[in-house]
């Protein structure tokens, strides 16, 4: 087993990914990517304890992040799960809630308030890193560009 936490990202988004994957590295973090919700799924089936967290979009071709959670949750109710939107909905934010999501960060997220939330739900067991100092993601929607701050 590893001494470093695992997250599972999720987004359809292959450039979010990338990015985030390479930050969550830079923190000291293994990160496991998908940009299919339904690839993450068997993913997830195939090794449902090898991942300490799990950080999915809302909006997704398949499956969305509350779909996908809801399946993952039935199996690991105990893993943290925080669901990304772009969509500031009370009826996202109450399914999320009900089903056991954790917490949900609206996009444009920080990525500094992201390393805060996923900190917070790691395992005692495993040590954190001891920055989020690295820059933030932000992702302009207007021009779909991820801008480094």
């Amino acid at each position: 087993m590893s001494d470093k936490a695992v997250i599972m990202f999720v987004d359809d988004e292959e450039l979010i990914a990338g990015c985030a994957a390479k930050l969550f590295r830079r923190l000291g973090y293994q990160v496991q990517v998908f940009t299919n919700s339904r690839m993450a799924l068997e993913a997830f089936h195939e090794s449902p304890f090898l991942y300490d967290v799990l950080i999915t979009d809302q909006i997704m071709p398949g499956l969305t992040g509350i779909a996908l959670s809801e399946q993952i949750l039935l199996i690991r109710p105990d893993l943290p799960v925080i669901l990304c939107s772009g969509l500031d909905s009370d009826e996202v934010t109450s399914r999320a809630v009900e089903i056991g999501i954790r917490r949900v960060i609206m996009k444009p997220y920080d990525m500094n308030a992201m390393a805060h939330s996923i900190r917070e739900y790691l395992p005692a067991r495993l040590p954190t890193p001891v920055s989020a100092s690295a820059s933030c993601i932000k992702l302009r929607p207007e021009t779909s560009v991820l801008t480094w701050q």
